[in-house]
């Protein structure tokens, strides 16, 4: 197992961060002329390192084996988890790396995107449990020196809501130019911006605004962000491949083979309003995957808090499995775990999509009802999702820009209660 080096998180201080020449996105390299492999036969689920053997049954099995198989077609790579009240099933599709071949194992990290944000909000409801703050507690209290829009009405349960009246980026610019800013930066950012509704008014989903959450750790800590998140998430629930990287800790990781490499679609692009994301590399020019291109930058800095944070499969399932309360684990108490399975805020009769937020997941009365969150970063798309009655959690980490996880999420969801189930698959 791979296990982040204290390096990266004692990096990521909140109250400096990034270095903007560090993080520039690397020039796009030649195109790649070498012929892709194809991709592996596509092999059986196998169980992660130093989790125990739980028996799902066979037929539940067999329809979660056909469902990835057909939801993950022509897909470059996915890792994914199934939880149960009987078990935890594992199981990888396709290629951690086109150009050489190397398939996803179990063991391969990827970046998770915003799924960052339900782990953030698991960090901040420990230190509620251990009586260091409370989802009352005013963030400009807090962290001083940091305010939303200079408004010191903001409460941390607002921001873990996303009901703070902060737009989504905040005016901040980094999908375009891939360098993500200081800590100073963000702060400096955050209290220059205008809140756009009341706190608590009304739903807006803000990474900014989830990015400050790391500097009231910091501030309660009197450390780092990544340090806390590792004494306090991640080591309780052994998920010792999971991690906050700096960008010099992810370049490594992918040198090394242990990060998944990530693709655009097939188009070779993505973007918005006319305007094209950060780091675009190499093309690929033969095999299944021609004219993808490969896309690259590391390390959020100080918007880690919202979408900086890497993960495995079998990292997140322990995770899962806490808040379902259907395995060992154990971390928060049952007040802060409703907390994170119950709505907080619900939206008005006129929403798309009928549901509200818990502290850290979006909650969807479908049929059944669940909770889910959706992540994005770089090329990398991610999905969470745990429905209550019965019990199941589903983790899909995927490494192409064109990959649908919540869909993913979706038929492996049905496929583990043998229903069909409703809701919407909108992107957070």
């Amino acid at each position: 197992m791979v296990r982040f080096s204290a390096f990266v998180f004692g990096s990521l201080l909140l109250g400096s961060c990034s270095d903007p020449a560090r993080t520039t996105t690397p020039p796009p390299e030649p195109p790649v002329t070498e012929a892709t492999p194809e991709a592996p036969t596509p092999q059986p689920a196998v169980l992660a390192p130093g989790i125990a053997a739980r028996s799902i049954d066979p037929a539940t099995t067999a329809r979660l084996e056909e469902a990835l198989s057909a939801a993950a077609a022509n897909l470059p790579g996915v890792s994914v988890a199934v939880v149960t009240a009987e078990g935890t099933w594992f199981a990888q599709r396709g290629l951690r790396d086109v150009l050489s071949g190397a398939p996803v194992t179990a063991d391969t990290i990827f970046y998770i995107g915003s799924v960052s944000k339900p782990l953030t909000a698991t960090g901040v409801l420990a230190f509620v449990d251990s009586g260091a703050l409370s989802l009352d507690d005013h963030l400009a209290t807090r962290a001083p020196g940091w305010s939303l829009g200079g408004s010191d009405e903001v409460t941390l349960a607002h921001v873990l809501t996303h009901t703070s009246g902060l737009p989504r980026e905040g005016g901040l610019e980094y999908w375009f130019t891939g360098s993500f800013p200081t800590a100073e930066a963000l702060r400096t950012e955050l209290g220059a911006q205008r809140l756009v509704a009341t706190p608590g008014a009304d739903w807006l989903y803000s990474n900014a605004a989830y990015a400050s959450l790391g500097a009231v750790v910091s501030a309660t800590t009197e450390g780092t962000f990544g340090a806390a998140m590792t004494q306090r998430v991640f080591e309780p629930l052994g998920m010792a491949q999971s991690g906050v990287p700096t960008a010099a800790e992810g370049a490594r990781l992918l040198s090394e083979g242990k990060l998944a490499h990530a693709y655009t679609g097939a188009t070779g692009s993505t973007g918005r309003e006319g305007r094209a994301f950060a780091g675009l590399a190499r093309t690929i020019t033969e095999g299944p995957f021609a004219g993808r291109r490969e896309r690259i930058y590391h390390g959020a800095d100080a918007m880690s808090p919202a979408f900086g944070m890497a993960s495995t499969a079998p990292d997140l399932a322990a995770w899962v499995r806490m808040l379902l309360g259907v395995g060992p684990e154990t971390l928060l108490t049952p007040a802060s775990r409703e907390a994170m399975l119950q709505a907080k805020f619900r939206f008005g009769a006129d929403a798309t999509t009928p549901g509200g937020w818990s502290i850290g997941l979006r909650v969807i009365d479908g049929q059944p009802p669940y909770l889910r969150h959706g992540g994005w970063f770089a090329a990398y798309r991610s999905h969470v999702s745990l429905q209550l009655d019965p019990p199941i959690g589903v983790v899909v980490l995927t490494n192409a820009d064109d990959a649908d996880p919540n869909e993913i999420g979706r038929v492996l969801r049905e496929a583990a209660s043998g229903a069909q189930h409703t809701g919407s698959a909108q992107t957070e």
